[in-house]
């Protein structure tokens, strides 16, 4: 399928995509910065139940003055 660019730093290479989802299944977290709507930065996880079953996700979206790259990289596996 085509992955259309939303901005400019959207992933639309299927390999770039294959890479990055590796690297969110290593961390448990996925981060979004600013792929989606230019000036947004977005971090979201899985939700786990005592048996590490996923029985939901939450994820958080701030602008990116607020949402630093660093920042992204701490609320993660918060």
């Amino acid at each position: 399928l085509p992955l259309p660019a939303l901005t400019p730093l959207t992933i639309t290479e299927p390999r770039r995509l294959l890479a990055a989802l590796r690297i969110i299944r290593a961390r448990g977290f996925a981060t979004d910065d600013e792929e989606i709507a230019p000036g947004v930065r977005c971090v979201g996880a899985p939700v786990l139940d005592a048996r590490g079953v996923v029985r939901g996700a939450i994820s958080i979206a701030d602008p990116a003055f607020r949402m630093t790259r660093a920042r992204l990289e701490l609320l993660g596996p918060e």
